[in-house]
């Protein structure tokens, strides 16, 4: 794919995943509060990591339908080249209930940091902090790894 592409790709995702962020974190935006911004952010992480994650179960989840399927039968359509060599079918078993236990886990933590980045609680608000700070350095990591 080009460059191109895949900034499609992104773009889509980011206006996918902002409305679902919201919905995930409605009773922070109905209550209006003044803070915004950490919360916005927080929210759209929120819907950035349940749509990822849906899309790699639901990529999983098809993979193990293709290594099922028989040797005899005419190839089907998909995005993935998978094989026998790829793994048996408890592997994307363990794939799809590992991913829906971390996009489940990830997307709580995010949700409960944007309630307590809106929130009033010094405490909570820490929580977030923490939270935002954890991402920071995830990221950082990802990118010296990319350099």
């Amino acid at each position: 794919m080009s460059p191109g592409d895949w900034a499609v790709v992104v773009a889509a995702t980011v206006l996918v995943s902002a409305p679902v962020g919201v919905l995930l974190t409605w009773p922070v935006w109905r209550r209006g509060s003044g803070r915004r911004l950490v919360p916005a952010l927080l929210a759209l992480h929120t819907g950035v990591v349940v749509v990822v994650g849906t899309i790699g179960i639901a990529a999983a989840v098809r993979s193990w339908q293709l290594v099922e399927r028989d040797d005899q039968e005419e190839a089907a359509a998909a995005l993935l080249d998978v094989s026998r060599i790829d793994g048996d079918r408890a592997l994307y078993a363990l794939l799809v209930l590992l991913l829906v236990a971390v996009t489940g886990l990830l997307a709580l933590l995010l949700a409960q940091a944007t309630r307590f980045a809106a929130g009033d609680d010094p405490g909570g608000r820490t929580i977030a902090c923490a939270v935002l700070g954890l991402e920071i350095g995830v990221s950082g990591l990802g990118l010296a790894q990319l350099a």
